[in-house]
C-alpha cells in the first residue's frame, strides 16, 4: 500500500510538468556539419568515446575534457547523449569533427531539444534515426537511436549513439528498446559500434543487455570500466549506465577518466582494432 501511494505521489508530481513535445517525423529534425580536416591515413585502430553530457549544459567544460584529457583526446568517433543543436555544433567546431544530430523531443524542463549525436573525424556517408518503442509512462517522452555510416579508410563503420529510458519504464518494455536497436543493425554491416547511456542500474540488467547484443554478434568492449555515475565510489547507482558494444573489431584497451566535471556521467572510451575478413 505504501509503495503504491509513493508511486501515485511521484506520478502526480511528474504530471504537474508539461508533457513533452516529441519529434516523431521519420527524417526530421536533422542537423549536420562538416568541420573535420581531410582524413588521414587509417592506422588500423580507432578510438571511440561515449559521453552523456548532462542536458548539454557544460559544453565548454566538455570540450576542454575531450581535447585535454589524454584518455579522451584524439578520438575518432564521439557518441553523445542529452545534447541540443547548439551544443553539438559548438563541440564539432571546437574539436574539428563532422557530425550528425537528431533530437527526440523538446525537454519538458529545460525547454531544449534533447537527443543523440554522432561526431566523427572521418566522413559521414549517411545517417538516420530509429524511434525506440514505448514512451515514458508519464511525460510520454520518446527515446532514439541515431545511426551513422562512417567511412574510415577503406572500411565502412556503422556507428550508433543511443539513450534508452530510465527505470520508470518497466524492464520488459526497456528490453524492447534494446532489442529494437539490435534489430536495426543490418546483418551485412561488418563493422559496427553502438554506445551510449543504457540506464542499466544493476548487474542483472547489464547481463541481460549484453545477451541481447551478443545475439547480433556484438560484444561489450567497455566491459570492466565499472560504474559510470560520477561521484559514486560505492556503486550504489549501478555498475555501468554507459556501455559500448562492437562487431568486427577487437578490443585493444578501454577505460574511463575520473577527473571529468561536465556531467553526472563519466565518459568511457575504447580503442578497437579492425578485424579484416575475406
Amino acid at each position: 500500500m505504501l509503495k503504491k501511494a509513493f508511486v501515485l505521489i511521484i506520478s502526480l508530481i511528474f504530471s504537474a510538468c508539461s508533457v513533452v513535445k516529441n519529434y516523431e517525423e521519420p527524417l526530421a529534425p536533422r542537423y549536420e556539419g562538416q568541420f573535420a580536416p581531410p582524413p588521414r591515413v587509417f592506422s588500423g585502430s580507432i578510438k571511440i568515446v561515449s559521453y552523456n553530457i548532462k542536458f548539454g549544459q557544460k559544453i565548454s567544460q566538455a570540450a576542454a575534457e575531450l581535447s585535454n584529457i589524454p584518455e579522451l583526446e584524439d578520438a575518432d568517433i564521439l557518441l553523445l547523449q542529452e545534447m541540443d543543436p547548439k551544443g553539438v555544433e559548438t563541440l564539432a567546431r571546437k574539436l574539428q569533427f563532422n557530425y550528425i544530430y537528431y533530437p527526440g523531443s523538446l525537454h519538458f524542463k529545460y525547454k531544449m531539444d534533447y537527443g543523440d549525436a554522432v561526431l566523427s573525424k572521418w566522413p559521414i556517408k549517411s545517417s538516420h534515426k530509429v524511434i525506440l518503442p514505448h514512451k515514458h509512462p508519464v511525460r510520454r517522452q520518446i527515446r532514439l537511436a541515431v545511426f551513422a555510416v562512417i567511412q574510415v579508410g577503406r572500411f565502412e563503420i556503422l556507428a550508433s549513439s543511443v539513450h534508452t529510458e530510465v527505470e520508470w519504464l518497466p524492464y520488459a518494455k526497456r528490453k524492447d528498446q534494446f532489442e529494437t536497436i539490435v534489430q536495426n543493425i543490418p546483418g551485412d554491416s561488418k563493422y559496427v559500434v553502438v554506445g551510449g547511456d543504457l540506464n542499466t542500474l544493476d548487474v542483472e540488467s547489464v547481463k541481460s543487455v549484453e545477451k541481447i547484443f551478443s545475439q547480433a554478434g556484438l560484444s561489450r568492449v567497455s566491459k570492466g570500466v565499472g560504474s559510470t555515475a560520477r561521484g559514486d565510489p560505492t556503486r550504489v547507482l549501478g555498475p555501468e549506465f554507459d556501455q559500448i558494444y562492437a562487431r568486427g573489431m577487437t578490443l585493444v584497451k578501454n577505460g574511463k577518466p575520473r577527473n571529468t566535471k561536465a556531467s553526472d556521467h563519466l565518459p568511457i572510451w575504447v580503442k578497437l582494432k579492425i578485424v579484416e575478413t575475406g
